[in-house]
């Protein structure tokens, strides 16, 4: 079959492999239609990169190709996407990981806002265990991926994610306490 007729045949897995991803994406991410486009695209390079001689099915072999362009498609609009759905509020209690990724990590990304976070991401880290805060310090500070960071302290990824998360949440109690305490003070 030519590529052509490989793509008219398997749009439908496309459609349903953005189908599926859309449902675990929030809807402020990505529209379905343009999930669609990025599996569609996947499938066009799937089609013109399959070779019979490999003895793979080609659905098989396109799925993979299909669900990691869309995964593709994702990350690359991300951070924009994010970054325009930023809550008004700077309230690390309230704020969502995913937020204070954005707002942390990505350069120019509300830049008074991004300063009080930082502040207030060192304040409270101040607080937390050597490891934990080395974790932050590297994940938001530094801007290295987790990968890099597990390689740094001689660990597992999951364990540098387990410490991050821990160190978040030790973080947003930390920063509700504050918040208490503030208020009562007033």
């Amino acid at each position: 079959m030519t590529p052509r007729e490989l793509f008219d045949a398997h749009q439908s897995l496309a459609r349903y492999t953005a189908r599926r991803i859309a449902r675990g994406v929030p809807h402020f991410r990505a529209e379905y239609d343009e999930l669609c486009n990025a599996a569609l695209a996947g499938l066009w390079r799937a089609a013109n990169h399959y070779d019979p001689a490999r003895h793979v099915k080609f659905r098989t072999y396109a799925a993979l190709v299909v669900r990691g362009a869309v995964l593709d498609w994702l990350r690359e609009t991300n951070p924009a996407r994010r970054r325009s759905q930023a809550p008004q509020e700077c309230s690390l209690e309230h704020l969502p990981e995913a937020e204070l990724d954005v707002c942390l990590a990505v350069p120019g990304c509300q830049v008074e806002r991004q300063a009080r976070l930082r502040d207030l991401v060192a304040a409270l880290s101040r607080d937390l265990g050597p490891r934990h805060r080395e974790v932050i310090d590297r994940y938001y500070r530094g801007h290295q991926p987790m990968r890099e960071i597990a390689a740094a302290l001689g660990c597992e990824e999951s364990n540098v994610s387990r410490a991050h998360k821990a160190a978040l949440a030790k973080m947003r109690k930390a920063a509700a306490v504050r918040h208490l305490d503030d208020s009562i003070a007033d």
